[in-house]
């Protein structure tokens, strides 16, 4: 029989007296979908969504209303005993509720409303009564002015007891009513509209089973029909409702095939087909301990849906991510719904991509086996909830655009190109905000809008809007080169496959000069032997190149060497917080940042660019690597009659030695500090002098540890020596820039100023002693 809650509260079922309501039984367990866990909390916001789905359809398009399936229960006593349906039939109550104090109705339908009871727990019932006549027009305005939460008005009230935080049900049943506010509090769904006989919105099939008296065990086989639906199960049957009510399902030619015949089907068809089979079998790899694996669906899912409306909409998208990247968020059909990441786009691509991943294409299979895209890209995408990763979404999305146009025709060797060029411009491309990710979706996609078959000639003919400028004219150099009569591919392999460079090969580029004859004529009339002059330049710059860097960066010279003779061509660091000179990772101050650098004008790296392409230009490739750095290094000190702080930084290997990430601190005049972090500390970071003085000493046979190097608090107020074999003293560095120290023993009056040989006599005197 298909009745309604309103109907039962209400007494108004044909041939059954229910006049004293609802029961929930004492076997029953507590109240469920208002509890806070993530599976609860998706329930909870499914159903809800549906039911105001569902009303909003009955009220507005005279839509059948939404059916909860059956009920059963027990009369007894003229009371509905329910065995089944506990759950949704509180909810709706809680709604029913909700709309009556919404509404200001409580007064009129508290006689109805007082029927339903729980039996489980007498605080239960009891704090039931107290919504029905403890809230008052103060309530309201809280809750529909002032937007304080139901669970904070309640709380606060006077019949409110404290030993109620622990009735789990109550509990639910506060965490709902705020849930049911914040979907409904705008709805144009009425109390009158949800009591309505005539058109009720919300129905559901009621099974009274003979009135034989309640059992455990009639209990239990009832409500043990079948567990509850895993979010697997979920999210399959909300895709394929939302697909089957959508106007896309019979848009687009899919086919289910077998042994014995070719059947072509809808969307919503197919997609459940499949999900039921290929799909589901792919995935069942990466089930977790349950067996599950609908997590990685979801990922994915959400990975696609999130990449789809980047390319749709930039301000939804960046309004979707900060949301999904709260810590508190959860991953479901009705949180993609409510964010319009649900939609025939987002379904498409994810069919799409699905059959991409379960497809037998030879080349693909292969590309996908040899690649490391597997392993590199789509298993992240399957295991993280949440991917801002910009360069693996590009990735992703590139690779499968590529193949999902070219399918019918997919050549594994066109495929590699594409993966190779792809990977060069993604990975050193800096996306800084979300309109630099968006610009290289759209870019790939209208660069593939053209593709003819021939990528070589079609990237040097369009080019590919989206990504680094300096990357893609590197790449129209390179590809210029791999299409010319000479084979350039084995060396430019080479070179791209560093593992330092990683595909940015503009500095080796550079230091072999073709650039510069590139930047000339675009190769336009390059001879046989140009490209043999040019081939030639390439290895002997790469030959050069690998001297000093592995694949880690910057190989740690003894001494640092390379620095300290990159240092003779003049004051290289960069500013990032303070002055760098140079390290193997960071977006700004990296050697490999520098390297790319090297192709541009870019004001910042002007004299770096300057002193790395000298001092390359003055290493011969067949001469001893530390030999030649300590040549450049001792010319430099022979012609300098000016002692000045570059002079000490390259002469004195302890003072970039001391600085542990290569960061100084430039104050006005001689106030210079090699930091031990990126930023200045007074009572750790020496200056640089000090660090000279330290090494002057250990070369006088003087044992450092003896000495207490630190921050001298009165009187100087800077870094230097505190005391020596004990004994108080005062020693630091004046800054004037005439090389003197102060120096102040225990108990004088004032300093005594000499340089640093003077102090270096002096602190030796201590050990002659």
């Amino acid at each position: 029989m298909k009745t309604t809650l309103w109907s039962i509260l209400n007494n108004n079922i044909d041939g059954i007296n229910l006049s004293r309501g609802i029961e929930i039984p004492m076997i029953q367990r507590d109240y469920a979908q208002g509890r806070q866990n993530a599976k609860a909390k998706e329930i909870r916001d499914i159903f809800l969504f549906d039911l105001h789905q569902g009303m909003l359809n009955v009220k507005h398009k005279h839509s059948p209303a939404l059916d909860l399936d059956f009920i059963y229960g027990v009369n007894t006593n003229n009371t509905f005993i329910p065995l089944d349906g506990q759950q949704r039939l509180t909810t709706l109550y809680l709604i029913y509720w909700y709309f009556a104090f919404r509404d200001r109705k409580i007064d009129d339908l508290k006689v109805q409303l007082s029927k339903f009871s729980y039996e489980i727990r007498p605080s239960t019932s009891l704090f039931l009564k107290r919504l029905l006549d403890g809230l008052d027009e103060s309530d309201y305005r809280d809750v529909f002015g002032d937007n304080s939460s139901f669970e904070r008005v309640l709380k606060n009230k006077n019949w409110y007891f404290v030993v109620w935080n622990h009735d789990i049900s109550i509990k639910a049943i506060l965490i709902m009513l705020d849930s049911i506010h914040e979907v409904f509090r705008k709805s144009e769904i009425t109390i009158h509209d949800l009591i309505d006989v005539e058109n009720p919105p919300v129905t559901f099939n009621f099974l009274q089973i003979s009135n034989f008296g309640l059992s455990d065990s009639l209990y239990v086989k009832m409500n043990s029909r079948g567990k509850p639906l895993t979010s697997f199960e979920n999210l399959k049957a909300e895709l394929g409702k939302f697909i089957k009510e959508s106007d896309f399902n019979s848009n687009y030619n899919y086919s289910i095939k077998s042994s014995d015949f070719v059947k072509e089907v809808d969307v919503e068809t197919y997609f459940m087909t499949k999900i039921d089979n290929e799909w589901s079998d792919l995935f069942w790899r990466y089930r977790d301990s349950q067996y599950l694996f609908d997590e990685k669906l979801l990922n994915l899912l959400s990975f696609i849906s999130l990449n789809v409306l980047a390319i749709n909409n930039k301000v939804e998208f960046d309004h979707a991510i900060e949301k999904f990247s709260d810590p508190d968020f959860q991953i479901s059909y009705y949180s993609l719904y409510v964010n319009n990441l649900i939609n025939e786009s987002t379904i498409i691509n994810y069919i799409d991509i699905l059959d991409l991943l379960t497809i037998k294409n030879v080349a693909f299979r292969t590309y996908l086996d040899e690649s490391g895209f597997y392993e590199q890209i789509i298993l992240p995408v399957f295991s993280k909830k949440i991917n801002v990763d910009y360069q693996i979404r590009v990735l992703f999305y590139g690779i499968f655009e590529y193949v999902r146009r070219n399918k019918l025709h997919l050549d594994i060797i066109e495929l590699n190109k594409w993966s190779r060029l792809l990977h060069n411009m993604t990975s050193n491309t800096i996306y800084n905000r979300s309109s630099d990710f968006i610009d290289s979706l759209q870019g790939i996609c209208t660069f593939l809008d053209s593709y003819s078959g021939d990528l070589y000639k079609d990237f040097l003919k369009n080019s590919m809007s989206g990504f680094d400028s300096v990357q893609t004219k590197e790449e129209h150099i390179k590809l210029t080169l791999r299409i010319s009569e000479l084979n350039f591919n084995l060396i430019l392999d080479e070179i791209e496959n560093h593992g330092y460079l990683l595909g940015q090969i503009t500095g080796v580029l550079v230091i072999s000069g073709i650039v510069e004859r590139y930047n000339y004529d675009k190769f336009q009339s390059l001879t046989q032997e140009d490209l043999v002059t040019i081939k030639c330049s390439i290895e002997k710059a790469y030959n050069k190149f690998i001297k000093f860097f592995n694949e880690k960066g910057l190989i740690p010279f003894q001494d640092d060497l390379f620095r300290r003779a990159l240092l003779t061509y003049g004051d290289y660091a960069v500013y990032s917080t303070n002055f760098c000179f140079f390290v193997n990772s960071g977006r700004d101050v990296s050697w490999k940042r520098l390297l790319k650098e090297l192709g541009t004008s870019l004001n910042t790296y002007n004299v770096a660019r300057g002193a790395f392409l000298k001092l390359f230009d003055n290493i011969s490739s067949s001469e001893d690597t530390l030999e030649g750095l300590r040549n450049i290094i001792k010319e430099y000190l022979n012609s300098k009659n000016e002692e000045d702080w570059l002079y000490y930084f390259i002469k004195y290997p302890i003072i970039l030695e001391n600085s542990y990430q290569k960061y100084v601190k430039f104050f006005e005049g001689d106030l210079i500090y090699p930091l031990r972090r990126t930023k200045y500390f007074k009572e750790e970071d020496p200056d640089y002098m000090s660090l000279v003085l330290k090494h002057k000493l250990e070369n006088a046979g003087i044992d450092t540890r003896t000495i207490d190097f630190g921050y001298i608090q009165s009187g100087i107020e800077q870094y230097g020596i505190k005391s020596i074999l004990g004994k108080s003293i005062k020693i630091a560095y004046n800054h004037d820039r005439q090389g003197k120290f102060y120096i102040k023993k225990h108990g004088d009056e004032g300093f005594y100023m000499g340089d640093i040989t003077a102090v270096v006599k002096y602190i030796s005197g201590y050990f002659e002693k």
